[in-house]
């Protein structure tokens, strides 16, 4: 739609001086009215200038189409970690059904499948930290008693922050050469948990955990 026809006169006059006159009209919405070729020595020149810049912004006004840039939520990973104590294998599939119903729903608290009531939930940024850090940060029990006085600190050299991945492996991390060596006669779905990252920056979904599986009772 073309913009409201409009015309503006303006006059400078002097004593002895010549007068003259500018009229700017804005009659369709690709008017250009570039203020830096309106060069005047008149005092004046300032309020041409100014009606120049407020007809471009008129007509910027007029054509310019408004953006919205909607922000996506970052990708997050939902970790359920199950406890090593009571009825493992109960704990296991309700958890296990938990994940499942992420491609419906990913949030689990809008899920009609519940964690069972002795898991711990934790969210953390997809990518952001390995698994350790994770549940150091969110002060989920990691360790044994003897793993508590004997891990290395996160360095991979002693075997002890072992956990068992019941669901969402393709989340992690690939297994490292520390885990290689140590978890050589463990099931494939154990890892350590210091050096598993969780999350690639750009998955999302959610984990089911084992902690302690050295301790679950078979």
């Amino acid at each position: 739609m073309a913009a409201t026809s409009s015309i503006c006169v303006l006059t400078n006059v002097y004593p002895g001086k010549p007068s003259f006159s500018l009229s700017l009209s804005c009659s369709t919405p690709t008017l250009r009215v570039p203020s830096a070729n309106l060069a005047f020595t008149s005092p004046h020149s300032r309020r041409v200038t100014a009606v120049a810049r407020a007809v471009s912004s008129t007509e910027s006004g007029a054509t310019g189409g408004s953006t919205s840039t909607t922000n996506a939520s970052p990708p997050t990973i939902v970790m359920c970690f199950l406890s090593p104590d009571g009825d493992t294998a109960t704990s296991a599939i309700e958890a296990a059904t938990w994940a499942a119903a992420a491609a419906e729903t990913p949030d689990a608290a809008d899920s009609s499948a519940k964690v069972p009531a002795t898991a711990q939930v934790v969210t953390i940024g997809s990518g952001e930290k390995n698994l350790r850090r994770a549940m150091a940060d969110a002060k989920v029990p990691l360790y044994d008693m003897y793993g508590s006085v004997m891990n290395c600190g996160g360095g991979g050299s002693c075997g002890t922050c072992l956990v068992d991945i019941v669901a969402g492996a393709e989340l992690l991390s690939g297994r490292t050469e520390a885990e290689g060596r140590y978890l050589k006669k463990r099931p494939e779905s154990w890892r350590l948990a210091c050096q598993t990252i969780v999350g690639d920056k750009e998955n999302s979904g959610r984990l089911v955990i084992q902690r302690m599986p050295q301790k679950v009772k078979k």
